[in-house]
């Protein structure tokens, strides 16, 4: 019986509150990143599956990957795995990088353990994303510097309203959708220039409006966009996601250490062992 009580008030420590992924069970050598090419199809961070598909042909990869480099400098798609602020959120080491391929692919996609309460996350810009829409500099010229009217040809003008923004939809168990939140990694349309913004930190999202969840699935969308779709590299680092299990899942873990603690009586009382020293 002390075997089943010490396990009913682990579970009951480790439910209580808001579970945490921060991907720091992931393990990487210093300034490295994995990006799905072991055909894996995604990974799990604590109990959490984060999607991921991988073109072992052309190297390609879309939906997410994990990383710890901290390369804040070096514009181009050379340097797609980065977080801008240089590392995780708090100074953490290790952080989630998404790409949402658009029409060309699945997006990246959380699946929880089981249907819970989500409650934030943190995201900002990856240093390909951040310096390209601050200076117009994505190594291959197909990106323009936000706020530059596309009319006057990039001449500097830094009054258009750009934005860049993320979509993330929230579905039950049964996939059905719960609700959507938008937050804006970058925004050029305040009449004031001055308060235009391209995100170079961590920013919480609170998405307590999406309710009881199963996934979360997410997509970006600009006004930079031409004859293929998106200009802007659609990319994002993501981390502390906190979510917490619905009542109805912490009854059916109850009732199941019930049953266990109620079978295990029926075998005769038993003498705790004290905890070695």
């Amino acid at each position: 019986m002390c075997g089943i009580a010490t396990l009913l008030v682990s579970i009951g420590v480790q439910v209580v509150g808001a579970d945490t992924v921060d991907f720091e069970d992931k393990v990487l050598s210093p300034n490295s990143f994995y990006n799905g090419s072991d055909g894996a199809g995604g990974f799990t961070s604590g109990g959490v599956h984060f999607n991921n598909s991988h073109d072992q042909m052309f190297g390609s990869w879309s939906g997410f990957a994990y990383s710890n480099v901290n390369n804040t400098t070096t514009p181009g798609f050379g340097n797609q795995y980065a977080a801008i602020p240089g590392a995780g959120f708090g100074g953490g080491g290790k952080y989630a990088v998404a790409f949402d391929p658009g029409a060309f692919g699945t997006p990246p996609t959380i699946t929880l353990p089981f249907v819970a309460a989500i409650q934030s996350l943190y995201v900002t810009n990856t240093t390909y994303t951040f310096l390209a829409l601050r200076d117009g500099n994505d190594g291959a010229g197909f990106v323009r510097q936000f706020g530059d009217d596309p009319g006057q040809g990039g001449a500097g003008n830094q009054g258009f309203p750009d934005f860049y923004k993320l979509l993330i939809t929230g579905k039950d168990g049964t996939g059905q959708v719960t609700g959507s939140v938008d937050f804006y990694l970058a925004d050029y349309r305040f009449p004031n220039n001055a308060d235009d913004f391209v995100v170079n930190d961590w920013r919480q999202i609170d998405l307590t409006t999406l309710g009881n969840v199963k996934t979360l699935t997410f997509s970006l969308d600009s006004t930079d966009t031409g004859q293929f779709g998106i200009n802007t590299p659609t990319y994002f680092a993501l981390d502390h996601l906190q979510y917490v299990p619905e009542p109805g899942v912490l009854g059916l873990l109850g009732l199941s250490m019930f049953h266990l603690a109620r079978r295990d009586s029926r075998r005769g009382p038993a003498v705790c062992s004290p905890r070695a020293k």
